[in-house]
Order: structure tokens, then C-alpha cells, then sequence
């Protein structure tokens, strides 16, 4: 006999934002996503592709023996920067030639920044912010046991109250995901310069994906899906937004 209780229960769960996380997680749709998102960035930035291609296998030779190390001394491959994320963030900083960089979620991606700036043109200022203090010192002794810069890092309640200053390059990885959503606006609002560009990392989520794609909305940002360059075997993968 049915219990129609349960089965009641049961259907409640089919509801509209199930159907549109189903949607969201679609390989198929992701796919194409990411292929439009290529077309649109090699319009953007003419040539990015081929030379992406070009200096892949570079970026991911120079990055691979300290990725090695991070995730097996501090972190995880799944808490970590990706190696194909670290390489999209290297490429576009030699790219773009950001003066001020600002790394929410400190970690993996504060080392790439800090070894961007040993040959960068110019000297950029970086700041490193996180919403745990044992992440920050985890990361100022990563960062000092390879002879990099360890300060400017600092936690997000005491950036936020205090910095003015906007900046060029943010890389947007801070917390766990209600945190992420809560202070995205803050982010956008306050701390990114005109010229600046974001890239916003765990767009495979569902529940943060669609948050995101609903806070753009009516913002003079556009929205890059670079899931070509970014994806990884967990099927993570990234979002670059740029005026």
C-alpha cells in the first residue's frame, strides 16, 4: 500500500529550484557554456587563446613542483587552487598587468600572486584576505619557506572595515559558500576598480553558480564562462567577469 504521507514528502523536493539546479549541473550545458566563453574572451582579449596554448605547458611546468608540495604539507587538491585554475591566474596577471591584486581565500592562489610579482613590469601591491586566521598563518609560512613576501595578510572583518582603495585583480575565494554569497556584493561594490576583473572561482556549484549569475544581473560587469581553461578533474571550474 502507498503511504501517501511519504510519497507527498517525497515530491515536494521536485520543486522549481530543484529542476534548476538539475539544469545547471548539465555536462552538456556547462559544455557549451564554456565553449561560448572562449569564443566571447578571444574577442575580448584578441589572440587569448592561441597564446593560452602557446604558454600552458610553461605555466604548468614552473607551478607543479610547489603544487606538489602545498597539497601535500598544507592543504588538499580539493581545497586548493587547481593547476588549471593556477595557470588561467598566472597567465591573465602577465596578461593584464594588474597594480593591486586582491586575493580573498588565502592559500595556493597568494603564492601564484606573489610569484607573478617577481617578474611583473611593475611592482604590484597584493593583499591577502581570509576568513581564518590558521588559514593566514598557514599562508604567511608557505609563503616565507620560499623566500616570498608575507605581508598584507590579514582577515576579512578587519579588510573590509578598513580598506578604501579599489583593485584591478581579485580573485574571489573566500570561505565557505554562505560567506561567499554574502559579501560578494561588498566585493563588487566597494573593491573592484573600473578597469578591474574578477575571477570567480567553484562556479561548478550550483546553489552559488545560479547566486551569482542572479547578483550580475543590472551590474555593468560581463560574465566569462572559462570553463575551458579552468576546469578540473573534480569538474570545478571558474568565471572571469571584467567591465
Amino acid at each position: 500500500m502507498i503511504d501517501l504521507r511519504k510519497t507527498i514528502t517525497h515530491l515536494k523536493r521536485y520543486n522549481r529550484r530543484y529542476f534548476r539546479h538539475k539544469a545547471y549541473d548539465l555536462r552538456v550545458r556547462q559544455r557549451i557554456a564554456s565553449q561560448i566563453g572562449r569564443r566571447r574572451l578571444d574577442m575580448k582579449y584578441p589572440g587569448f587563446c592561441e597564446k593560452y596554448r602557446l604558454s600552458r605547458e610553461d605555466y604548468l611546468r614552473k607551478i607543479e613542483p610547489f603544487y606538489r608540495e602545498y597539497v601535500e604539507t598544507v592543504s588538499s587538491e580539493i581545497m586548493a587552487s587547481s593547476p588549471e585554475l593556477s595557470v588561467f591566474v598566472l597567465f591573465l596577471c602577465d596578461l593584464i598587468q594588474p597594480e593591486r591584486i586582491l586575493d580573498l581565500g588565502s592559500g595556493f592562489s597568494s603564492f601564484l600572486f606573489r610569484v607573478h610579482a617577481l617578474t611583473a613590469g611593475k611592482q604590484p601591491v597584493i593583499w591577502s584576505v581570509d576568513d581564518s586566521g590558521e588559514w593566514l598563518a598557514r599562508t604567511a609560512d608557505f609563503l616565507a619557506s620560499h623566500n616570498l613576501p608575507n605581508d598584507h595578510l590579514t582577515t576579512w572583518d578587519a579588510f573590509s572595515e578598513t580598506q578604501t582603495e579599489r583593485f584591478d585583480f581579485i580573485f574571489y575565494d573566500l570561505g565557505p559558500f554562505p560567506l561567499r554569497m554574502a559579501c560578494l556584493q561588498p566585493m563588487l561594490e566597494k573593491m573592484t576598480a573600473d578597469h578591474g576583473v574578477i575571477v570567480l572561482d567553484d562556479m561548478h556549484a550550483a546553489e552559488y553558480g545560479l547566486f551569482v549569475r542572479h547578483a550580475l544581473k543590472g551590474t555593468r560587469f560581463r560574465a566569462y564562462d572559462a570553463g575551458c581553461y579552468t576546469r578540473d578533474h573534480f569538474n570545478r571550474f571558474s568565471m572571469l567577469l571584467t567591465y
